[in-house]
């Protein structure tokens, strides 16, 4: 039996060196046997030789481009490595987004076109809450208006998403229209990724954004996870994974 092949792949530069080698090892322990890593550095340095050390690494030429454009060039590098190699899965993964390491098994049992899980972001300015990568009030073509992350509720066992309440141990819920995720812990199939180019029209919205909306535009399941939040290692949220 031929097992689905993957790519593990992740943009990234040189601002995330602080967790390199605790994503790294998390990477390389996979127990999944079909995989390949792929890092994108665009970085304004040469980060991209350490990187090769460890993983397949393309270098995007930053130039004049802004963090937003950049991430996009990078995944779209990634989409272009994906196509040509013939993978079946991509498995997009932050550089500071620590999943278990069966998370390519619990992927594939599910067999979502695009299954997203979610990561605390941010501390809410207003009462410190740590709050997840989703979003909510999205306007026409592909423009976020109202950001309204969701609220975790430690003491309900579950969070707030668009007024209704989910408990981490269901199953989960597709994201319907107005709705977005990040894509920082995402496995998408290729027929998706076959239909949908990463892009950012205004350079202030990230790709993820335009990601879900024409996941929407063509009729894509779009899937958010109920039972598992993954650590995320950003320093914007103090120590809080």
């Amino acid at each position: 039996m031929n097992l689905p092949k993957v790519l593990v792949a992740s943009p990234t530069y040189h601002k995330k060196d602080y967790c390199f080698k605790t994503w790294s090892d998390n990477v390389k322990g996979f127990t999944y046997p079909n995989y390949d890593v792929l890092m994108v550095d665009n970085s304004p340095i040469d980060y991209h030789k350490k990187l090769s050390k460890h993983f397949k690494t393309i270098k995007v030429d930053r130039g004049n481009m802004n963090s937003v454009q950049a991430l996009t060039a990078s995944q779209n590098e990634i989409r272009a490595h994906f196509l040509q190699y013939n993978y079946d899965w991509l498995f997009m993964l932050e550089s500071d987004v620590i999943p278990p390491k069966d998370i390519i098994e619990y992927f594939l049992i599910w067999q979502h076109a695009v299954h997203n899980i979610s990561y605390f972001v941010q501390l809410n300015k207003f009462d410190n809450t740590p709050t997840l990568c989703l979003q909510s009030h999205c306007g026409l073509f592909g423009l976020y208006k109202n950001y309204k992350s969701a609220m975790v509720a430690p003491d309900e066992g579950g969070y707030w998403f668009n007024g209704e309440h989910y408990v981490f141990n269901e199953h989960g819920f597709p994201l319907q229209y107005g709705a977005g995720s990040g894509i920082g812990c995402t496995f998408i199939h290729r027929n998706v990724m076959q239909m949908v180019k990463f892009r950012d029209e205004n350079t202030q919205v990230y790709s993820d954004t335009y990601f879900h909306f024409d996941l929407m535009r063509n009729n894509i399941n779009d899937y958010m996870d109920g039972q598992m939040i993954v650590k995320h290692l950003t320093q914007k949220i103090h120590g809080r994974t």
